[in-house]
């Protein structure tokens, strides 16, 4: 066979050969090339594995602290933060379940993962629908008791399994991955050298397939090479996602921290640190400085805590406790970790947990009990209705008051403790000062449960949240039944005669002073009627006294019988009677009555066996023409009376007053008084009170005087009934608090801190303007602290707006200054006015305790408002303590603080300094206090 056809057959064959060889080395590396893009493939999902369980933990965490947040706060932006990271969630598990489709240990463990977040998520509504239903402790309260810590435990441990299970698989993966490239160069470069082998003839054929494999080699190392940054790309995203859920973690402001068991040291986050006072990198924790920072009383338990963990007892070690602050005291943590490395033999290698700081919600659970245990010991009866008015708790004081146990009144409404007595106008007021003002607070009467018709001093809140809606209602009431029953035998003891039962001269008085006021603005007229029964006192010595008396009674019924309803009769003493007669539109009207009078009083009276019958004498005083004040009245009708008598008795007779003439003087009187004013003639003086447990001088009473250029110093007496309604009172009273206070910086300048009172006419004090004023004075005088400064009220019954003298009062004391009431119990209406005005003082009048050693009934009164002052926390100072047996009586009735002639009259200011140190030095009082 010729060389050529050889070579051809042999190149042939060889080219056959090659391409058999190239066909399988082809079939070898497109498979080869093939693994190595499934084993990418599987590297990529077990990426996505990955990174899907690491959002999931971090919506997780989102949706914890969100919740938590929402528990503690309310602020419904937390829910909407929450409700985001669970739709986050939602997407993640479902994309998660996708991807583990056909792992059947991984399926497992996603759908229990499943089922706790479920469970977990149920808790988190169930917080939801109590924190916005009631309120913080209720969502407190069931956190406490849900299974938060073991469904967290649970849920993290399966995160962990599951990641730890991908990591795994994404290390084999890779590995495979790494392997099938290399087996691909491999075969490239074995197929590189049977084909230099066989075709080692064939240059251009040889050249050619080198550089198929060259390019092929190329191909494989770039790939290589773009796998190892795709799997460093998911590396990075990966430690991106462990990034983003430490920082979730940091800002859910927890320590961390971790635990290396055999050398026993300590990491510590800085939270961990910053939360105990220290700064980061500050502290060098180990078990031998726990005693230093673990309360006492908690470090056996925490300690016993972990012990059981770490022996396998529980799943984790969690435990409140209490851990020193570096600023001084205690602050609550609550500690949770669990072993996360053990060795072959089970010893516990590694623990790491977090420190919360849950010392707010420790101070709001003691908050709620010391509110629970108020509630439950109030001595008052509470009552709490929701927002639609239905009674949702009581405490068992309201059982104790009312009779209805809780179970009798839970879902009912208030109205049923209503008496009936209150009409539709005082629910009316009552429920628009609880949409006004948010709060009502008065006397109102109540049923109890048997029926009984009682008072109640009662209070109601209307308790709203941060938009203003009404949450519920708060009732705080006392039942003050014997409160009034003392103040209307008080009452009855100093305005009533005990005889007949009419006004004394006391109430008659006060009743007097307010005719003659509304007479002032109504323009209509009134009458003082003084009464003495004709030949009384033959009767009295010829038949007894009993027989008497019973005749001042019946003859007192019959007059009162012929009355109007705002007449008032009083009984001065013996057998004088006074009659106030007002709202009169003209003097026959006056006559009309007085007929009806004389004609009552004759009529018989059976006393026993004797059927008695007297005539009357009247006196007649008309107001406003007569005069403006009580005494004067009271004197004209009583010399007018005499003046009846000495006209055949039987009779009533008009007094004629010279109406022009003591208009005048009154007039001259106060053109007098202004041009005092002016030319600086009046002057304080100082009255000491002290107190007689220990004789110190708590401060002192200013009391005008007038300097007359003529009649020397006068006594307020002799002046002040002449200001009494006119235009100069006020000035009067603004130039005595200015004097009073410029006095206290005086004193203040020289050492002596000595607290001033003065007295305030209730018609200075109700002008509009006068706590304005009050202001200004004090603002000239910016030395003298407010609270040495005190206003007393002088006839409180001539207050006719009292909602506006509170106000007023009310105003004043906000700038810091003290009230009192003073000449306590002359006036009828004191007791009210006790209740209304927001006076911290009550000053017993002069008349009755200088007279109390020798009258049982102003002894009785002075007890009674000793203590009426403190069943209503009020102080109580005595006038009138002229003698130590005064001042004795009175320490033994519980009122200490006193002033008078007994301690020392009123001095000028330049004395009281002098006289204070010769008080103390000489201990006067420690005869009244032995």
């Amino acid at each position: 066979m010729p060389l050529k056809s050889r070579f051809e057959i042999q190149v042939l064959a060889a080219f056959i050969a090659s391409t058999v060889v190239v066909v399988a080395l082809a079939g070898i590396t497109w498979h080869m090339g093939q693994q190595a893009a499934i084993a990418e493939g599987w590297v990529r999902h077990t990426q996505d594995v990955l990174q899907a369980l690491a959002r999931v933990r971090v919506d997780t965490a989102l949706i914890e602290l969100n919740t938590q947040s929402f528990r503690i706060s309310g602020d419904p932006a937390r829910l909407a933060e929450r409700d985001a990271a669970i739709g986050s969630r939602e997407a993640l598990l479902a994309r998660l379940k996708a991807l583990l489709a056909g792992q059947s240990a991984q399926i497992g463990r996603w759908q229990q993962l499943r089922a706790v977040a479920d469970q977990r998520l149920a808790i988190s509504r169930r917080v939801e629908e109590l924190r916005k239903t009631e309120g913080a402790a209720a969502a407190n309260a069931y956190a406490q008791t849900a299974p938060l810590a073991p469904t967290r435990a649970r849920m993290q441990q399966l995160l962990l399994d599951m990641e730890a299970h991908e990591s795994r698989q994404l290390e084999t993966r890779s590995r495979d991955q790494l392997q099938a490239s290399r087996h691909l160069v491999t075969a490239g470069a074995g197929a590189s050298a049977a084909l230099l082998l066989m075709l080692a003839g064939s240059y251009g054929l040889i050249r050619r397939q080198l550089r198929e494999t060259e390019a092929s080699r190329q191909a494989l190392a770039d790939n290589e090479v773009r796998l190892e940054q795709r799997v460093a790309e998911r590396t990075r995203e990966l430690e991106d996602s462990r990034e983003e859920l430490a920082r979730v973690l940091e800002g859910s402001d927890q320590g961390y921290w971790t635990w290396d068991l055999p050398s026993d040291t300590f990491r510590v986050s800085a939270r961990w640190e910053t939360m105990l006072g220290y700064e980061p990198g500050e502290m060098n924790v180990t078990t031998a400085n726990w005693p230093a920072l673990v309360h006492p009383d908690d470090l056996a338990v925490a300690l016993e805590s972990i012990r059981r963990h770490l022996a396998g007892e529980t799943l984790r070690h969690e435990v409140e406790l209490r851990m020193r602050h570096k600023g001084g005291g205690w602050h609550w943590v609550l500690t949770s970790g669990r072993v996360v490395d053990r060795a072959p033999d089970g010893t516990a290698l590694n623990m790491s947990g977090t420190h919360t700081d849950i010392t707010e919600r420790k101070r709001a659970e003691l908050a709620q009990r010391q509110s629970a245990a108020v509630f439950d010991n109030s001595y008052e009866g509470i009552m709490v209705a929701d927002a639609d008015g239905l009674i949702t708790q009581v405490n068992p004081a309201f059982t104790r008051i009312t009779g209805y146990q809780a179970a009798e009144v839970i879902g009912r409404r208030p109205s049923l403790l209503s008496s009936g007595r209150h009409d539709a106008a005082f629910y009316q007021s009552f429920w628009a000062a609880l949409q006004q003002r948010g709060y009502w607070h008065g006397e109102i009467w109540n049923r109890r449960r048997d029926g009984e018709v009682y008072p109640a001093l009662q209070s109601i809140t209307a308790v709203r949240d941060g938009g203003g809606r009404v949450l519920h209602y708060v009732s705080v009431f006392s039942d003050i039944s014997r409160i009034k029953a003392h103040e209307a035998e008080l009452d009855r003891v100093a305005h009533f005669d005990p005889l007949t039962g009419l006004p004394n001269r006391r109430l008659l008085t006060d009743r007097l002073e307010q005719a003659v006021l509304r007479a002032g603005r109504s323009g209509r007229h009134g009458a003082v009627c003084f009464i003495d029964l004709d030949g009384f006192k033959a009767v009295n010595d010829a038949l007894g006294h009993a027989i008497g008396d019973r005749l001042l009674i019946g003859i007192g019924e019959h007059i009162k019988a012929v009355l109007r309803p705002e007449d008032t009769l009083s009984r001065l003493g013996g057998d004088e009677f006074v009659l106030l007669l007002t709202e009169l539109g003209s003097i026959k009207e006056t006559t009309q009555i007085l007929d009806r009078v004389l004609h009552a009083a004759r009529q018989p009276v059976r006393a026993e066996d004797h059927l008695l019958s007297l005539s009357a004498s009247v006196g007649v005083s008309l107001f406003p023409n007569d005069a403006n004040d009580p005494d004067t009245l009271l004197r004209h009708a009583d010399q007018t009376m005499y003046l009846a008598k000495q006209a055949g008795k039987n009779r009533y007779q008009l007094f004629d007053a010279e109406v022009d003439r003591m208009a005048q003087h009154r007039r001259d009187q106060l053109g007098r008084l202004r041009e005092a004013l002016r030319l600086g003639e009046f002057e304080l003086h100082y009255q000491p009170k002290v107190d007689l447990r220990d004789g110190s001088v708590i401060g002192a009473e200013g009391l005008i005087r007038w300097r007359h250029p003529e009649r020397g110093l006068l006594a307020p007496g002799e002046f002040l009934p002449m200001l009494q309604g006119s235009d100069l009172e006020p000035q009067v009273g603004e130039w005595v608090i200015d004097t009073a206070l410029a006095q206290i910086a005086s004193w203040r300048a020289e050492g002596l801190t000595l607290p001033v009172s003065v007295n305030i006419s209730p018609r200075h004090l109700v002008q509009p303007a006068f706590a304005h004023r009050l202001a200004d004075a004090l603002a000239r005088h910016p030395c003298v602290a407010a609270r040495h400064f005190q206003l007393e009220v002088l006839e409180t019954a001539a207050i006719a707006d009292m909602q506006q003298a509170a106000e007023i009062l009310q105003r004043c004391m906000a700038l810091g200054v003290g009230f009192a009431l003073d000449d306590f119990g002359t006036g009828y209406s004191s007791l009210t006015y006790l209740r209304k005005l927001p006076a911290r003082t009550l000053k017993i009048d002069r008349s009755f305790v200088i007279d109390m050693l020798d009258d049982p009934e102003d002894l009785a009164i002075v007890r009674g408002v000793i203590d009426l002052a403190a069943a209503f926390d009020r102080e109580v100072i005595a006038e009138g303590v002229e003698t130590l047996a005064h001042g004795r009586a009175l320490l033994a009735m519980g009122c200490p603080l006193a002033q008078g002639y007994g301690i020392a009259r009123a001095m000028p200011a330049s004395e009281l300094p002098g006289w204070r140190e010769h008080w103390l030095g000489s201990r006067a009082w420690s005869a009244v206090a032995a």
